[in-house]
């Protein structure tokens, strides 16, 4: 267990590095969040892991909140 979360704080700058980067554009920031969340939290349906439905989540928000291009 104690090397689990040594990993886990060693990972921690890593972490945070690339959650500040996906975040950095304002237009996909909330895609990103919800994926993240979704990923981070466990989540398994069907079972299918969190990763596929951080990915499907993020897709959709993005989908959802993208701006329509100008003309």
């Amino acid at each position: 267990m104690r090397r689990y979360a040594l990993a886990g704080i060693g990972l921690l700058d890593t972490i945070g590095g690339s959650l500040a980067k996906a975040t950095e554009d304002p237009g996909s920031r909330t895609a990103a969040l919800i994926a993240f969340l979704v990923t981070a939290s466990g989540l398994t349906i069907f079972g299918i892991a969190s990763v596929f439905w951080g990915l499907l989540a993020g897709v959709i928000a993005h989908l959802i909140t993208r701006k329509p291009a100008s003309a």
